[in-house]
C-alpha cells in the first residue's frame, strides 16, 4: 500500500454507532493510545489521551458521555474507523474557546489519527467529512490551532483549504498557530 491510499476509511457521527460499536471502538482507541508510537498526541489531546488509554471501560464510559452531548449544530464527535477498526477521533466544537484572532461565527475543528494509519490519507479524509459537515451546519467557517512543529497536520490543513492565521496561545499555554476555513 501507498503512503497515499486508504482501506476502506469510515467517519461515522458518535450517534449513529450502537452500544457494542462503541465499546470495540473504544477498546481499539484504547490499545492504540496506549502504543508508545502514539505518545505525541497526549501533547494536544491530553483528557483524551488519559481517559482512552485508562483502558476499555474507562473509554466506553467516555464515548458514551460524549454519544449523549453528540448534536448536529452543536459539538459533533466522529469515530474514525478503516477496514473496520477504530483508529481516530474527529470532533466539530463551535464551544471551543476562540482566540481573539478567530473568526466569530466559526466552529473548531480537531482530529488524532493513531499509528499504523497515519500517512494513509485518513486525517485528510476525516478532514474533508467534517469539512463537508461545517459546510452545511456551521455557515462554511472552522478554525483549528495546531503547534508549529506539527508539520504533518499543517500540510493536512492547507491541502483541504485552510489558510494561515496567526500566532496565539490556548487556554491551557499552549503556542499555536491559527488556521481558519472559509468556504
Amino acid at each position: 500500500m501507498s503512503s497515499f491510499e486508504i482501506d476502506i476509511a469510515e467517519h461515522v457521527p458518535f450517534d449513529e454507532l450502537d452500544d457494542e460499536q462503541l465499546w470495540a471502538y473504544g477498546a481499539d482507541l484504547s490499545t492504540l493510545l496506549n502504543n508508545g508510537r502514539n505518545a505525541d498526541i497526549l501533547r494536544d489531546f491530553p483528557f483524551v489521551v488519559n481517559t482512552y488509554a485508562a483502558g476499555v471501560d474507562a473509554a466506553y464510559e467516555r464515548l458514551l458521555e460524549r454519544r449523549d452531548v453528540h448534536k448536529p449544530g452543536g459539538r459533533m464527535q466522529f469515530a474514525v474507523f478503516v477496514g473496520g477498526a477504530g483508529c481516530g477521533l474527529s470532533v466539530i466544537a463551535p464551544d471551543t474557546p476562540k482566540p481573539d484572532i478567530a473568526p466569530v461565527e466559526a466552529a473548531n475543528v480537531s482530529s488524532f489519527i493513531c499509528e499504523p494509519y497515519r500517512r494513509r490519507g485518513v486525517g485528510q479524509f476525516a478532514l474533508r467529512q467534517r469539512l463537508i459537515v461545517i459546510d452545511q451546519l456551521y455557515g462554511g467557517q472552522a478554525w483549528t490551532g495546531i503547534r508549529a512543529e506539527n508539520e504533518a497536520s499543517i500540510r493536512n490543513v492547507v491541502k483541504a483549504g485552510f489558510k494561515y492565521g496567526g500566532d496565539y496561545t490556548n487556554d491551557r499555554g499552549t503556542d499555536l498557530q491559527l488556521y481558519t476555513y472559509h468556504r
